[in-house]
């Protein structure tokens, strides 16, 4: 062991130490003093190391501490030819012209180890030198070495190893950081099975997690490709997204096959193919000493790693990481550009995520979450990563575990298995417990995106793939995202399939089970509704399997679900559906309590739901041209008694979803809290009412085309109902409607009013209902107060509330404005607030009724 205690308080080069162990005992370098220890050259390759004692151990700092940094961004390659007598030492003054820098080596390709000094030149290769001064190298004849330039010189790489069994430990004295810059491999010629050369992969098939390559020739835009590790030869790896990933052979990168098979996604011909040029190797110390580089060990903490508990300031661009990237406790944990292999953690970072840019992939089939990221509180932005990992036949093969965080952003991060799934409960992105994080446009291959206790997560626009290879199958299904154990404020806006068929998820898109506040919205469209499988389709869109309280489904537009768009449990509660359309076949069961469905597009299921109550209205679009407002007749709540109250007599509501209108004068009125829009006129068509002995009442009905009530009750007949006359698909219709009975019989039971309406796909489609209205509450109202909300200063009404049941009215909108506010009790002197102006957010406003004094019973 030589102990190194680099402490001048300026920059100690690598290169400048000398005298390391050449057997197995570790070197230790200890920082202080506000030093910083450099390697920019090859760790094993330079002046003061030998490929024996070329590898950075054990590093630790004391005092005022310090910084350990692998400076990439001076290293520059000159190709040659012309190559004559032996190789210069190491340092020897490179020049041509005014240009110089001294050598680090010379290598006859880049699958080659670089030659030692006193050996024989290569007719043709490379040179490499740092700290280039004078300008830029050029096609020509060169100093201080017998050879030619052939062009200029170009950025290039070091590779620093790192011993399996060390350590580097950075304390807040402490810094530990990375700077470099692409290393350009080649171009791609648009064949399957080409073989780019890349330094360090001669000896060992496993060194690079993945590479970027240009979306087109010349673009400049780069895509990340992960590296497959030991993934076997299949036939059917996929050519499309999913199959965006290269193979290391011992020559090389290899694109667009396995060796065998021509699989994987084949770039353009001319796309630049680069990886970052700091390569971080792993060795194993022997007897010999540091050796050549080894394949990352199987076991993760065998090999080179962090200690950062002490708050350790991480900082780390343009590398390759074959060592283990693990940040636990570190104050700072700055990761942009690079690649790392088996697995990034970051636990308990107290500044805000900062990674951008970062593959992380698999060397071996090995039971590593390639992301994991715990207790970090500060929030920040991870995007444009590509994480991957094998699946297996485990329920907790997660490719990523997200846990306790707060505030973090995931934008663009694409996260995949590299083998199809095995247990339906493999997860992509587990996610648990964390507060206000955002997933905007990830990528999602092979598993589910799993939201377990979340509090207000975000995922817009995601992307989906069942299986990394092949279509839907049905053998471990599962929803592509899936919401439970008690999330709050679940938000999913937009949905696709990277444009690819037949991937979608078998179970359905969405699942909820005990959720609160949820929102599905904008999936699809009406002009071009999300394909949910012509083989294997999607059971459902959105699921709700219970416990769930607070759902909204807006603006989701789907075809070939293998059974209806959406379907939910009568211990589901609170539900709001607006423009959930299908195929117009698929038949809604309207079973979650306190439901409204406005504007879906299927069948409306005539049959009473057991232990149904608060869900009285629906209107459906039954086809292109046919419409109808639905009235269920399930017993009301508190929440809806406005919607539907006994007016007469003693009806009876069942758990069966019927109201028993047995006795001469028993009558129910329901009046529609909404208007529906998308409708152009009531139906020339007579009712459908549904139950027992549905003829022995009768039934009317009141309309609201947008400019109040008719006025009087009129036979909810074909005639009166084609008699209320066109209707603006914009403003839409509002009904009451009463049910009485004429003739009493103890089996009279009444399940349903379907009132058929005309329509058209041009009116469904362009009066949609707005996603996001806000509320007004009023507290203080004295429980059954009449309330109107009108236009300030006119007589045109926003709202008009009979009998409100509670203490406090919530009143949304989404058009803003000053209004009117009036609400009436008798025994109370009536309560207005005039010319109100409605704000931009939600609100509370107090209502004082006053005790009238001369009201007399």
């Amino acid at each position: 062991m030589t102990a190194f205690t680099p402490n001048t308080g300026a920059v100690v080069e690598w290169d400048s130490l000398s005298g390391g162990s050449v057997n197995a005992t570790l070197d230790t370098y200890t920082i202080s003093n506000n030093t910083t220890l450099r390697i920019a050259c090859d760790s094993y390759q330079c002046a003061g190391h030998s490929a024996a004692a070329g590898s950075l151990d054990t590093v630790s700092f004391s005092g005022i501490g310090g910084k350990l940094q692998i400076d990439g961004t001076q290293v520059r390659v000159i190709p040659f030819n012309t190559g004559t007598g032996t190789v210069p030492a190491i340092g020897t003054t490179i020049s041509q012209g005014g240009v110089s820098g001294p050598l680090l080596g010379v290598w006859s390709s880049w699958q080659s180890e670089p030659l030692a000094a006193a050996a024989a030149m290569p007719a043709t290769g490379y040179i490499k030198i740092k700290t280039k001064t004078g300008g830029d190298f050029a096609a020509g004849a060169l100093t201080g070495i017998s050879a030619s330039a052939t062009g200029p010189d170009v950025v290039g790489w070091i590779e620093v190893r790192g011993a399996d069994t060390s350590t580097i430990t950075v304390p807040r004295i402490g810094a530990f950081e990375v700077i470099g810059d692409w290393f350009e491999l080649g171009t791609t010629n648009g064949s399957r099975g080409q073989v780019i050369p890349c330094p360090t992969t001669a000896t060992i098939a496993g060194v690079f997690p993945g590479v970027w390559i240009e979306t087109a020739a010349g673009s400049g835009v780069y895509e990340r490709f992960v590296g497959a590790g030991s993934i076997v030869e299949l036939a059917s790896i996929p050519t499309d997204e999913r199959g965006k990933i290269i193979w290391q052979t011992t020559g090389g990168i290899r694109i667009g096959s396995d060796g065998t098979n021509n699989v994987g996604f084949l770039p353009p011909t001319g796309c630049k193919v680069r990886v970052p040029n700091v390569i971080m190797t792993c060795c194993t110390r022997t007897a010999g000493g540091s050796g050549l580089r080894v394949l990352p060990n199987a076991t993760l903490a065998t090999r080179q790693e962090f200690a950062t508990t002490a708050a350790g300031d991480i900082q780390i661009s343009h590398a390759v990481m074959n060592w283990y990237g693990r940040f636990l406790q570190a104050y700072k944990a700055v990761i942009k550009d690079s690649a790392f292999s088996d697995t990034l953690i970051q636990q308990e970072i107290a500044a805000p995520i900062d990674v951008d840019n970062v593959i992380v992939g698999p060397t071996q089939a090995q039971l590593n979450v390639a992301l994991s990221m715990t207790f970090c509180f500060g929030g920040g932005v991870m995007k444009d990563c590509l994480f991957a990992r094998f699946s297996l036949a485990t329920s907790a093969a997660y490719a990523t575990s997200v846990n306790y965080n707060k505030g973090v952003s995931f934008q663009n991060v694409k996260v995949q298995t590299l083998l199809n799934r095995g247990n339906a409960s493999t997860a992509t992105w587990a996610c648990t417990q964390n507060i206000d994080c955002e997933w905007i446009s990830p990528k999602i291959i092979g598993g589910k995106m799993l939201h377990i206790g979340q509090q207000r997560p975000r995922i817009v626009d995601p992307s989906y793939a069942d299986n990394f290879s092949g279509t839907t199958g049905t053998a471990n299904p599962h929803y592509a995202i899936e919401g439970s154990g008690g999330a709050v404020g679940l938000f999913v806006s937009g949905f696709d399939f990277f444009g690819l068929t037949n991937v979608q998820p078998y179970n359905g898109l969405v699942s909820l089970t005990a959720c609160y506040d949820s929102t599905i919205r904008n999936i699809g469209s009406a002009a071009s509704p999300l394909n949910l499988g012509a083989t294997n389709g999607s059971a459902y869109a959105v699921v709700g399997n219970g416990g769930n309280d607070g759902v909204r489904m807006q603006r989701i537009f789907v075809s070939n679900t293998r059974t209806n768009p959406y379907i939910f449990l009568n211990s589901d509660n609170n539900v709001k559906i607006d423009q959930v359309k299908g195929d117009y076949a698929g038949t809604s069961v309207h079973a979650a309590l306190n439901q409204i469905a406005r504007g879906v597009s299927m069948t409306g299921a005539t049959v009473g739901q057991v232990s149904v109550y608060g869900t009285h209205f629906a209107d459906h679009f039954v086809s292109a041209t046919v419409g109808k407002i639905t009235i269920l007749c399930n017993g009301p709540t508190t929440k809806t008694a406005a919607q539907c109250a006994i007016t007469a007599g003693t009806p009876r509501f069942n758990s069966a979803g019927q109201v028993a209108l047995t006795s001469t004068g028993d009558q129910v009125t329901w009046e529609m809290p909404y208007f529906a829009k998308g409708h152009t006129a009531l139906a020339n068509l007579a009712i459908t009412a549904t139950g027992t002995n549905t003829g022995n009442s009768t039934y009317e009905f009141q309309y609201d085309k947008g400019t109040g009530y008719n006025g009087s009750w009129l036979t909810l007949n074909a005639a009166n109902l084609t008699g209320a006359g066109a209707i603006d698909p914009a403003v839409g219709v509002k009904l009451k409607v009463r049910a009485t009975c004429a003739t009493a019989n103890a089996g009279n039971l009444l399940t349903q009013i379907l009132i058929p309406t005309v329509t058209s796909s041009v009116a469904q489609n362009a009066n949609l209902y707005p996603m996001d209205e806000i509320r007004l509450t009023l507290t203080g109202v004295q429980p059954g107060s009449d309330i109107v909300v009108l236009d300030a200063g006119t007589e045109t009404e926003r709202v008009n509330v009979d009998a409100n049941p509670d203490g406090d009215y919530d009143f949304d909108y989404e058009t803003t404005g000053n209004v009117d506010i009036k609400v009436y009790k008798a025994g109370y002197v009536p309560f207005a607030i005039t010319n109100y102006p409605l704000s931009l957010t939600d609100a509370t406003l107090p209502v004082a009724q006053v005790a009238d004094r001369n009201f007399l019973n």
